[in-house]
């Protein structure tokens, strides 16, 4: 916190208060919108609501303000969203950007999966890459677009879950959620990066953009689902030697990942309607449906700085020394 208050400090010519504000409103927005769905008919949900009845009952906005202002400063100690707000400040100074990096390992793989390409003699048209964010997907994708004169069209400011027409000839195209929500048969070759996830949350902390999404999202839960999407497909599954990179090369019959989602469901004893993809294979891989990106929340991410300043507000409210406890905070 020390860091980020020193550049905001040092630049107030460059960078306003109000700038940084919104970098962190910006950031709980993303999450809490999110959350609110999670607490539904549950226990937190109705002890937040008690709460925030008994707070909203008078001085509405000096309360809420303290509130809020607490909640931030506690959220805003963790390694997660430091290194986050670290990036988006430096950004915003210096327009710090990763294009120009690309680390050895992702060159060596490069230079493999041409040479997979080359002695099946497949000349895609069209890439699919997934994995987890800070798996690497970013960079595998701009080197093998710069070996193969390809283009590279990153989803991450997409909606996926409606239908993206893959029209861009020449082109890979990346994303967390690619092969779970999309019609894969609109590719030549479809890529998943099955690394470790505590490895790639250790290099999304390096890097820094994004780090938020390692305290928010259950990475665990977002790969399993990915390497169900990555299997249903036929084709056979290519280990890029020495790496964590697999690939399968399109059938001629197609990939039929959906189809084959399906039969297993119907095996399992499934009868009910048809679901989309990403529905049917939380099914298959959880015995329930879910989908969209708040399928992969934590909820219970903050319940700690939550649980805190929802009882320090409550203290608040009863004691003029606790108001000033409060402030103190």
């Amino acid at each position: 916190m020390l860091g980020i208050s020193k550049m905001l400090a040092g630049r107030q010519g460059e960078l306003s208060k109000k700038d940084g504000l919104l970098i962190i409103i910006n950031f709980i927005r993303i999450y809490f919108n999110r959350l609110l769905s999670k607490f539904k008919g549950h226990k937190m949900g109705s002890f937040i609501k008690s709460v925030l009845k008994i707070i909203t009952k008078e001085n509405v906005g000096k309360t809420a303000i303290a509130t809020g202002g607490l909640l931030v400063k506690k959220i805003l100690k963790r390694p997660a969203i430091q290194a986050y707000l670290e990036y988006q400040i430096k950004k915003l100074l210096y327009g710090w950007s990763e294009d120009n990096y690309c680390p050895e390992d992702i060159l060596i793989s490069v230079e493999k999966i041409v040479n997979v390409f080359k002695s099946s003699e497949v000349h895609p048209n069209k890439i699919a890459i997934d994995g987890v964010p800070g798996s690497g997907k970013s960079s595998l994708a701009k080197a093998l677009a710069k070996k193969l004169d390809m283009d590279v069209q990153c989803l991450d400011h997409w909606n996926m879950d409606e239908k993206i027409l893959f029209d861009k000839d020449r082109t890979i195209y990346e994303h967390h959620r690619l092969l779970r929500t999309q019609e894969i048969d609109n590719f030549d070759v479809i890529i998943y990066i099955d690394e470790p996830v505590e490895i790639s949350k250790k290099k999304i902390m390096l890097r820094k953009r994004g780090a938020y999404l390692i305290d928010i999202m259950d990475y665990e839960k977002l790969k399993k689902i990915g390497l169900k999407a990555y299997f249903s497909a036929d084709g056979k599954s290519i280990d890029v030697d020495e790496s964590f990179i697999k690939l399968k090369i399109k059938p001629k019959e197609g990939f039929n990942d959906i189809e084959n989602i399906h039969n297993e469901l119907r095996n399992m004893g499934f009868t009910g309607d048809i679901l989309d993809k990403e529905e049917a294979l939380f099914l298959v891989v959880y015995g329930k449906a879910n989908k969209g990106f708040s399928a992969y929340i934590n909820p219970w991410t903050y319940k700690d700085e939550i649980i805190q300043t929802l009882l320090a507000t409550l203290n608040f409210k009863k004691t003029k020394k606790g108001r000033r406890e409060f402030n103190k905070r």
